[in-house]
């Protein structure tokens, strides 16, 4: 009989106890089509460049939906009047900004996006090791999008900038400040 005992002990799964529990962190993963958004706790600084000279304008962007390939970015507005875009880059990836019809686009299609976390996280990290895991998730799924090109004369104008995932029905990010040229 005490091997019986033995055999049923085994079978038995363990349980988990609150201390393990407690230390797991899994938060919510954004479902859905790829998606582009805000970046998350980060505020972005302003759209500063120099009259007369060349500029790289970052952008951080998050991927914010489910796991894709590709980004588009858009400009358009009175700031286009007074500069010359090039390109735009993510990493080491670069496409070149097409005019059609007073909106610039340039398509990324090799950027791959990773599935997004929900933001706020759900659930909130509550210890310093779930902050410093929420941490790495966020970051994972943040890049820097660079606009390139040369600003001609001083101006204040405005600049909207879109930037969406390809081929996918979610809407695109926008923003609209005033791009200052100095």
């Amino acid at each position: 009989m005490p091997e019986q005992e033995d055999k049923v002990k085994k079978a038995r799964p363990k349980k988990k106890t609150k201390k393990k529990a407690a230390a797991i962190y899994d938060p919510k993963c954004a479902h859905g089509p790829p998606a582009v958004g805000f970046p998350a706790k980060i505020k972005p600084p302003p759209w500063m460049v120099k009259a007369g000279e060349s500029f790289g304008l970052d952008f951080m962007i998050r991927s914010a939906g489910g796991k894709g390939r590709g980004i588009f970015v858009q400009l358009e507005g009175e700031a286009l009047a007074k500069i010359e875009l090039s390109h735009a880059s993510i990493g080491e990836m670069s496409a070149p900004f097409e005019d059609t019809q007073g909106v610039w686009r340039a398509e990324l299609p090799d950027i791959d996006l990773v599935a997004g976390v929900r933001y706020p996280l759900d659930p909130a990290p509550k210890n310093d090791k779930q902050k410093r895991k929420a941490g790495q998730l966020l970051a994972d799924c943040h890049m820097i999008l660079t606009v390139h090109g040369s600003a001609k004369d001083a101006s204040r104008e405005l600049l909207r900038v879109s930037c969406g995932a390809l081929e996918s029905p979610a809407s695109a990010m926008k923003w609209m400040r005033p791009l200052l040229i100095e």
